[in-house]
């Protein structure tokens, strides 16, 4: 149980150290290409950069517990498989993702329909630190409020065993 249980936290923390660094990549290079700001990075763009980052952490923490539930299911069956929990470890990540870029995408169109008036794009480029904070705070509240969805859309995925009944 020691050893399975130091073996979740390693994978954790590497986990979760190649998740934010592959995003934080992806985040420079795309979001902030479509924002003009790929070549420097100012205070409204490193505020939004760890909020999405923030964001994806979130999820992530949040499919753990799926994970946790799904190992101890394979512990209890007659065959734990290393391949099928690592195969739903990776799907849940997947999702993870998936499901925050979208809600970070989704945030940042809400902020728009708000606000018609303001350019985001253009007042994080202008190091607007005020537009940086109202899109981030936005994005934080919806990634708390989607938590429960979310964790409920993975545990559909858990295979649980049928009960049967006499």
């Amino acid at each position: 149980m020691i050893l399975q249980s130091f073996i979740f936290l390693l994978g954790s923390i590497l986990g979760s150290v190649l998740l934010l660094f592959v995003s934080y990549k992806f985040f420079k290079k795309i979001y902030l290409n479509i924002l003009g700001i790929s070549d420097q990075l100012n205070l409204a763009s490193s505020i939004l950069i760890s909020t999405l980052l923030m964001s994806i952490g979130l999820h992530a923490s949040f499919a753990m517990g799926s994970v946790r539930n799904l190992i101890a299911l394979q512990k209890s069956s007659e065959e734990p498989g290393f391949l099928a929990i690592a195969g739903y470890f990776t799907i849940f990540i997947m999702i993870t993702i998936a499901i925050s870029f979208l809600i970070n995408y989704l945030c940042f169109k809400f902020y728009h329909i708000l606000t018609p008036e303001i350019n985001e794009a253009e007042e994080i480029r202008s190091n607007n630190v005020p537009v940086a904070l109202l899109v981030s705070s936005i994005i934080i509240v919806s990634v708390c409020i989607c938590r429960e969805a979310f964790v409920m859309l993975l545990e559909t995925l858990i295979p649980y065993p049928k009960l049967i009944y006499k």
